[in-house]
């Protein structure tokens, strides 16, 4: 079996989370990609005695045939495999928002809307229907369970390189209750690791990169075969004509590579206006902001989520503005209509309209939401 005596030892004493524990015995549907992260998932729930089943989403087209890949991990594990097809989901829910947000100047980030409106709510309902309690997934993220609040928290994965929960910070308490996250108290080499002494064959697999659904990672031709791309003019901060762009889909707040524009200073996209078709480029400087504005705000908590206001002091908070960059510490003010403004005690450069901004206390994911407008000077929002 791929499940050996020597194998069963590795790691016993971190394989078992608070939140795990409470869980076990359980029959858990695992969503399997065929990469090593969801394929050790399925393999560390095994050893912990779990029923395990695996699901593999097909969205109708990217990179990978997921569900072959899925059927083979399934197979060397030797656990049943089921399909769930969301592809018409997917459409309409990812692809059309990707493609209609950076038609309106913003830069999307699918991967958050996947998570929270298919990936997670499909997968959950099929396991349900296949009588699985919970769905397990290769997310590095941790999850605990607060015996004082009776809520589960989301935490940072320990290797911070990894760490996911920005991409899940849209996630409730119904849906957090019945998932599992097995890799959070682990790096990406003892995952590795780990695939090798469990004889996954994925081991060496490379991580996937950029999006999914388009297979050539080219989304200037993917944005083009879908909507009208028209050029127009870069502007200063003044309207002055400094050339023309290719098409306000193809730029995003903070580019510098790649503009064709040169000047005495290298210049930097600012803004974007979609409703005049232009790109307004500026300094290094002009690319920092004070604050900015979220909307469609989620918290873990539904306490906090359900709570009207914090009092009249701001609530302290780091914040991330995208996935890639360190976090800035801010204060969070609750505005009308589900929205909080965030002020950042040192300037955040690049603040992106359509990107997400996530707020943590410490390691502890509280939230996040939409990135609507930023803020440059107080009072001042574009």
């Amino acid at each position: 079996m791929l499940l050996s005596k020597e194998n069963s030892k590795i790691h016993s004493a971190h394989c078992s989370g608070d939140t795990m524990d409470m869980k076990k015995g359980k029959k858990v549907a695992v969503a399997l990609s065929g990469g090593v992260d969801s394929a050790v998932t399925a393999a560390l729930l095994l050893k912990e005695g779990y029923d395990v089943l695996g699901l593999t989403m097909t969205i109708g087209q990217g990179k990978a045939d997921p569900v072959a890949e899925g059927k083979k991990v399934a197979e060397d594990l030797r656990i049943p495999h089921y399909v769930v097809d969301v592809e018409k989901d997917f459409q309409k829910i990812v692809i059309e928002n990707f493609v209609s947000e950076y038609k309106e100047g913003r830069t999307p980030n699918p991967c958050v809307i996947c998570n929270k409106e298919v990936k997670f709510k499909r997968l959950l309902e099929e396991a349900k229907k296949l009588g699985a309690s919970y769905l397990a997934t290769g997310h590095y993220v941790r999850l605990q369970y607060n015996r004082e609040t009776h809520e589960y928290e989301m935490l940072k994965a320990v290797d911070a390189s990894k760490d996911q929960t920005y991409m899940l910070y849209r996630l409730t308490q119904e849906e957090l209750k019945h998932l599992l996250f097995p890799l959070g108290k682990y790096t990406k080499e003892e995952v590795r690791a780990l695939a090798k002494l469990f004889g996954i064959k994925a081991a060496e697999k490379p991580d996937s990169q950029e999006n999914c659904f388009i297979p050539d990672d080219d989304y200037k031709r993917f944005l083009s075969e879908r909507i009208s791309i028209q050029e127009g003019n870069f502007v200063d901060k003044e309207g002055h004509i400094l050339g023309k762009h290719q098409g306000i889909p193809y730029y995003t707040i903070g580019q510098r590579k790649g503009l064709g524009i040169s000047g005495n200073e290298p210049f930097y996209v600012i803004d974007i206006r979609p409703d005049t078709n232009e790109v307004v480029l500026g300094s290094n400087f002009d690319t920092f902001s004070k604050g900015l504005i979220v909307k469609n705000v989620n918290y873990i908590s539904a306490l906090e989520q359900n709570q009207n206001e914090w009092g009249m002091l701001p609530k302290k908070a780091d914040v991330k503005i995208r996935h890639s960059v360190k976090t800035i510490p801010a204060s969070l003010i609750r505005m009308d209509g589900n929205r909080v403004k965030v002020m950042f005690s040192s300037p955040g450069r690049a603040v992106t309209k359509g990107q997400s901004c996530v707020f943590y206390e410490e390691d502890k994911l509280l939230g996040g939401g939409i990135i609507s407008e930023r803020i440059v000077e107080t009072g001042e929002e574009k």
